[in-house]
């Protein structure tokens, strides 16, 4: 197990084979004009507080996870997983050049971040047989590059965000395809493509709006949740109050879904904006719960929703 900072250089004469590099407080920089072989193992190929890729030409068989992933011009990266993911960060993918290449025929997204993704420059090619191309819990930026994202999955998109999607169009080139529907699902539904743009393929950054669009206000006073506590067949929950003007309380959601799916999803209103804890009771046992929270106002008689917060996970007892 590794800690601290740490850099792996790679010359172009070097080809290097490695299983497993772990450390919850791994700071990795790997660089170098040489090539790397990663195995995760039935593990994480590489868990980490923060990843840097320069250069390197990697292969992996497993999921990158980190907290934060910066992947720089040069690099030329492919990674089929065996097992799970691909590219999982808690916080921030951060994407600014090189090639990436990822199919992913397992059930989990090619890019999946419980923050925000910013992709400036590359080319990739993003695949997901089971779920969508790129996930993100937090807004995603496109502002250079060339992104194919795609899912296989009837359900699920090429690209799905719970924030917003912003492209820009004259420096990136980028396609969403899913499953007999638009490529692109995001909340609050926004056509990112403009009008004068021509498009031969019905699926490129158009939204889904095959269900109602709920009244969202991306400039509304968000809270976050604490750590969940987990019960006997429950589950605390705190969370910060919200102190701004016109906000009258929060809605919770929890599921046995990570990407919230309706049919395995349920809402609980909290009608007092003072309160900041609650328990959900009669939860199956031994089961992994994903829960999240947003405020609501109410305009004209209707609720206006924050974005949600950060999603976190506990295990019932």
């Amino acid at each position: 197990m590794l800690n601290g900072n740490t850099v792996l250089t790679l010359d172009n004469t070097t080809e290097l084979s490695f299983t497993n590099i772990a450390g919850p407080s791994l700071n990795l920089e790997i660089k170098g004009e040489g090539k790397l072989t990663l195995s995760g193992n039935n593990a994480d190929a590489i868990m980490a507080n923060k990843l840097t890729l320069s250069d390197a030409t990697i292969y992996a068989d497993m999921a990158f996870q980190t907290h934060e992933i910066i992947i720089n011009e040069g690099v030329d990266l492919t990674i089929i997983p065996v097992f799970d993911g691909a590219i999982f960060s808690h916080d921030k993918t951060v994407i600014n050049g090189g090639k990436i290449k990822i199919k992913n025929d397992i059930n989990y997204p090619a890019i999946w971040s419980l923050g925000t993704v910013e992709i400036t420059g590359g080319e990739m090619d993003l695949i997901s047989k089971g779920d969508s191309g790129i996930l993100a819990d937090g807004d995603i930026n496109i502002t250079g590059g060339t992104v194919n994202a795609s899912s296989e999955k009837a359900d699920k998109y090429g690209i799905e965000t719970a924030g917003t999607l912003t492209v820009d169009e004259t420096k990136a080139k980028v396609i969403a395809t899913a499953k007999d529907k638009n490529g692109v699902r995001e909340y609050p539904t926004k056509n990112t493509q403009s009008d004068t743009t021509p498009s031969n393929n019905p699926q490129e950054i158009k939204p889904d709006t095959s269900e109602p669009t709920e009244n969202i206000n991306t400039k509304q006073k968000k809270t976050s949740l604490s750590k969940p506590k987990a019960g006997n067949k429950s589950i605390t929950l705190n969370w910060k109050k919200v102190t701004a003007k016109g906000i009258k309380g929060y809605e919770i959601q929890y599921s046995t879904d990570k990407n919230f799916n309706k049919d395995v999803t349920k809402t609980v209103t909290i009608k007092k904006v003072k309160t900041t804890k609650t328990k959900i009771k009669k939860l199956k046992s031994k089961t992994k719960y994903y829960v999240r929270i947003r405020t609501y106002s109410v305009k004209n008689g209707e609720k206006v929703y924050s974005k949600w917060s950060t999603k976190k996970s506990v295990k019932v007892k």
